[in-house]
């Protein structure tokens, strides 16, 4: 791809990026969280980082199922997706507000 093309191919990029980031600033925590994890699972899946993923989980994890890799790679991309949606919420907030929307488990709190 030559060089000006790329560079078009980053500016609209960046467009979608930014209108995202805008959309998710516009609505609700809960909503942006949800939103973005369903769009980051569905374009995580179609992109070669998806591929790459699941070839590293089958070399390091050789006895897991499919059905288990797939379930990890999903999770994966549910959670990139909800940092990204709740990303833009964290400077509006509180850190005593913040905690209001963790979860802490057994395990993390002995920790």
């Amino acid at each position: 791809m030559n060089r000006s093309l790329k560079n078009l191919r980053y500016w609209f990029e960046s467009l979608f990026v930014r209108f995202g980031l805008f959309f998710f600033s516009i609505i609700k925590l809960k909503r942006a969280s949800n939103y973005s994890a369903m769009i980051a699972k569905i374009i995580g899946k179609k992109i070669a980082v998806n591929r790459l993923a699941k070839d590293n989980l089958t070399k390091a994890l050789p006895n897991l199922s499919k059905q288990k890799i797939d379930q990890i790679i999903d999770e994966m991309w549910d959670n990139l997706g909800r940092i990204v949606g709740e990303f833009v919420h964290v400077a509006k907030r509180s850190p005593k507000r913040i905690l209001e929307h963790c979860e802490l488990s057994e395990e993390s709190e002995r920790v």
